[in-house]
């Protein structure tokens, strides 16, 4: 325990233990305490105290925090309550106040007006160093102020005290530092893409990021990203390029596809075999097993495709190594 937080539990000890406290006291409680308030009480010290517990002994830890309160400290305060303990105390007792952490966000939301106001980019993405969230009592909001700002317009580093209160507990300031970068907004991943995947709304955001860290040509707008097929991992939180995206495959090479063929009055079906990869829109030359006939024909959905209209039919001049695999199928 801290020599202040001994020294301001041995005065209330002294003023407010001039008033008569008979009780059968017993030494307990012994080990840890969990209170969530802003004073320490005699009940937080000692059992069966009844009504006399409610008495204040001194200020509690900041939220978050405890203190310990050796057994020899915890004598003095009986002395000074005039409690009649069954045994004297032989162990000490920590006390530890509850705590919500104030989330990062707060904090740079905090920051903001005070970096646009010292000259910081305009929607800089806000980055905090080697800072750890400071606690509040719970089922409380914090109220933040900025003081001691100092940006440093060249490499966009800056210092900052903020002081931090909320209902509960008194100013508690905070050092913190970072920097406030130039930013755009683009579209990130959510998590972890896979090779492969074909992304919906639940894989993507919106999000401003430091310009300095944005790849060449990157996704800016959700519709274009989304229904498309990623072409390398992408981690968690990572800008989208273009070129990790295309178009998913509906045909692959090999594959046995539905083949449609659209004349006047008359629709013609057959299968075919791919001779190409294809996505949606792309021209492919298509196989006719039987006849060797190669068509060209548009990818309309997986395995599907429209023949070319005036498609002309050429004829394999080797082996194919699909036809096979197409009787197979």
């Amino acid at each position: 325990m801290s020599r202040p937080i001994l020294i301001f539990l041995l005065l209330g000890a002294l003023i407010l233990g001039q008033m008569p406290c008979r009780a059968d006291a017993g030494t307990s409680p012994s080990g840890f305490v969990i209170i969530n308030r802003a004073t320490v009480k005699l009940s937080d010290l000692f059992h069966h105290l009844g009504p006399a517990g409610d008495q204040p002994v001194g200020a509690a830890p900041l939220p978050g925090q405890q203190i310990i309160v050796p057994a020899t400290q915890r004598a003095v305060i009986a002395t000074r309550f005039h409690l009649a303990l069954k045994n004297p105390p032989h162990n000490a007792v920590v006390i530890r106040r509850s705590g919500q952490a104030v989330p990062i966000a707060r904090l740079q939301a905090a920051l903001t007006p005070a970096l646009a106001a010292a000259g910081a980019p305009k929607q800089a993405v806000i980055s905090l160093v080697n800072t750890q969230s400071p606690m509040i009592p719970p089922g409380t909001q914090p109220m933040i102020t900025t003081t001691d700002l100092r940006f440093n317009p060249s490499t966009h580093n800056f210092s900052a005290t903020l002081v931090i209160t909320a209902p509960g507990m008194g100013l508690e300031p905070i050092s913190v530092n970072g920097s406030a970068l130039p930013s755009v907004s683009v579209v990130i991943a959510t998590h972890t893409l896979q090779p492969g995947e074909v992304l919906t709304g639940a894989d993507i955001v919106m999000a401003r990021v430091p310009r300095s860290g944005v790849p060449a040509h990157p996704v800016r707008d959700i519709i274009t990203a989304l229904g498309m097929q990623v072409q390398r991992e992408i981690n968690a939180h990572e800008p989208l390029p273009e070129r990790a995206l295309a178009s998913p495959l509906l045909v692959r090479k090999g594959a046995l596809v539905e083949l449609v063929l659209h004349m006047p009055g008359i629709t013609i079906s057959a299968h075919g075999v791919a001779l190409a990869a294809g996505s949606a829109g792309d021209v492919i030359a298509v196989l006719n097993p039987n006849s060797q006939a190669v068509l060209q024909a548009i990818v309309r959905g997986p395995d599907r495709a429209d023949v070319v209209p005036g498609s002309v039919a050429t004829h394999q001049q080797r082996p194919n190594p699909y036809y096979r695999a197409a009787e197979v199928q």
